[in-house]
């Protein structure tokens, strides 16, 4: 049997070979289905090159696909917001929008991995806890169903102001401007001058000082000091059975 095949990670152009290989035998219960012509997808590539790569168009398609199918054999669908960068950037966060844009565009049930994943999954990080959840709070606000009552239309708010004047000061304005709006957990909206004069501090940056901020402040819940000991003498065990150095 002819196989496209690569024995390392690297550039596909460069590691690829088609090899004679004999074929597995078959189990119980199994066919073998010879297939004519095979195209290469994508995502095999990116693997090839020990790079799965997520938050790509071929993903929000997949998993735009995927809910499709669920919703034909009436079964729940996951999906997750994921992204490839190595790193806390703009990268990770455009793309774990879209992977997150897919998932509520495609009405699934469940999101896995909503907040941390870098990498492609072989890491996450605190920042992009943080990220995340401004991501999600933001999608939140805008699902919640719009009202349209006589207090929110304000007529007679409008009526109240005389041509030329201003709402600011108005009591329909006093009485709802601290939360009649979102109230960002991450984003600055400050002006250039007050961002430069506040220290300059990116989106990942004022990421950090939040979740060192709440790390400080945590209280952990009551324990019984029988189950944090037997916890911790799991963890011991399993850390030397895996052969792995306890995180500092």
């Amino acid at each position: 049997m002819r196989r496209i095949v690569h024995h390392e990670l690297g550039q596909p152009s460069e590691l690829l070979r088609a090899e004679e290989g004999s074929s597995e035998p078959l189990g119980p219960n199994q066919v073998r289905v010879r297939v004519s012509f095979a195209p290469i997808h994508p995502g095999d590539l990116l693997g090839v090159m020990g790079s799965p790569a997520f938050g790509t168009p071929e993903y929000c398609n997949a998993v735009l696909a995927s809910a499709q199918i669920g919703r034909r054999l009436k079964i729940p669908v996951r999906t997750s917001a994921v992204n490839a960068s190595p790193e806390v950037d703009a990268q990770s966060t455009y793309e774990t929008a879209f992977s997150l844009q897919a998932a509520i565009l495609s009405h699934s049930h469940l999101i896995n991995h909503a907040a941390g994943w870098l990498e492609g999954g072989l890491s996450a990080s605190l920042e992009k806890i943080v990220v995340d959840a401004e991501l999600l709070r933001n999608w939140a606000e805008m699902l919640k169903p719009i009202t349209f009552s006589d207090d929110d239309l304000a007529v007679e708010a409008i009526k109240d102001v005389a041509v030329g004047g201003h709402f600011f000061g108005s009591a329909h304005t006093l009485a709802r401007y601290e939360s009649a709006f979102y109230r960002p957990l991450l984003s600055d909206w400050s002006n250039f001058e007050n961002w430069k004069d506040a220290g300059a501090r990116n989106a990942t940056e004022r990421a950090t000082g939040i979740w060192k901020k709440m790390l400080a402040e945590y209280l952990p819940p009551p324990l019984d000091p029988a189950v944090k000991e037997a916890i911790d003498a799991y963890v011991a065990r399993r850390t030397r059975e895996l052969g792995a150095t306890a995180p500092a």
